[in-house]
């Protein structure tokens, strides 16, 4: 017998949408800037997992899913490098809402 869990009790995950103008491996400096700002608890904790990765004339944009308790804090850490272009809750929102018309 499977035994389901609760909505509540599920993980809440968000996905962050950023602008990065540097060139290179995103996933390396991700992990970077998020492991030197939240530390290695912070980083599991926040469990980012970089979903999408969309390079342009300009940059690149990239879709980050992590957990909704950390955004801010992911948020920070990023800022340094990358621009986010907004918070949505559903991954087909994210790429409706932020990544229409740029790529």
């Amino acid at each position: 017998m499977k035994i389901k869990l609760l909505p509540s009790l599920h993980e809440k995950r968000r996905y962050l949408v950023f602008f990065i103008k540097e060139s290179g491996n995103i996933k390396s400096i991700i992990d970077e800037a998020l492991l030197n700002w939240l530390g290695i608890l912070g980083y599991a904790k926040a469990g980012p997992q970089l979903i999408e990765t969309k390079r342009s004339e300009k940059g690149s944009y990239f879709i980050l899913n992590i957990e909704h308790l950390y955004i801010d804090s992911v948020k920070a850490a990023l800022s340094f490098k990358a621009r986010c272009l907004g918070v949505s809750g559903t991954l087909k929102k994210a790429r409706e809402k932020f990544l229409k018309g740029k790529i």
